[in-house]
């Protein structure tokens, strides 16, 4: 059976056709529905940021209220820290501290100092052995101190005997002026 040249072309334009809508279904739809999918993901994000900033724009409406109120507050900061780092001193501390508490100091590393806005901070990083309580007590030591200090980072290992060999890294603060 032979086909009028009409009806090739027709049959042409229909399978032409069909090669492209597979071609689509196949290809391209899965495609734009993943990116469909990414975006609509990426906008919920985008709206959960707006609310979050239209809530914090509603609890601090007048921004001068706050910049005085922390200028307020850093002034305490600054009042309650020492004028000068004294790391000497607090040097000093830790050994006594270790004597009273019967941890054995190996070795002390005094970091550079850093400045910030309200304050000056230094890194103290103290390698020491003793057993646990003699640890507790350090610490405890270390804590009771009226100048003000953070811990960061406390790591080491016990050994078979029971004695902890650790590093501990203190930060200690004063004001900037």
């Amino acid at each position: 059976m032979t086909l009028t040249r009409g009806v090739q072309k027709l049959v042409t334009v229909f399978f032409i056709f069909a090669v492209l809508a597979a071609g689509f279904i196949f290809y391209l739809y899965p495609k734009q529905k993943e990116e469909t999918a990414s975006a609509e993901r990426e906008l919920e994000l985008l709206k959960q940021q707006k609310k979050q900033l239209e809530r914090f724009a509603s609890l601090h409406k007048n921004a001068a209220d706050d910049v005085k109120r922390m200028g307020k507050q850093e002034k305490i900061v600054s009042g309650l820290l020492p004028k000068q780092m004294d790391s000497a001193s607090f040097l000093t501390s830790l050994q006594q501290w270790s004597r009273k508490s019967g941890v054995k100091i190996k070795k002390i590393l005094p970091g550079d100092e850093k400045s910030f806005e309200a304050y000056k901070e230094q890194q103290i990083v103290v390698s020491a052995s003793g057993t646990y309580f003699e640890w507790l007590d350090f610490l405890y030591l270390l804590e009771q101190d009226g100048r003000f200090t953070d811990i960061r980072e406390m790591q080491g290992k016990t050994d078979k005997y029971g004695q902890f060999d650790g590093t501990v890294m203190v930060y200690i603060f004063s004001s900037v002026s």
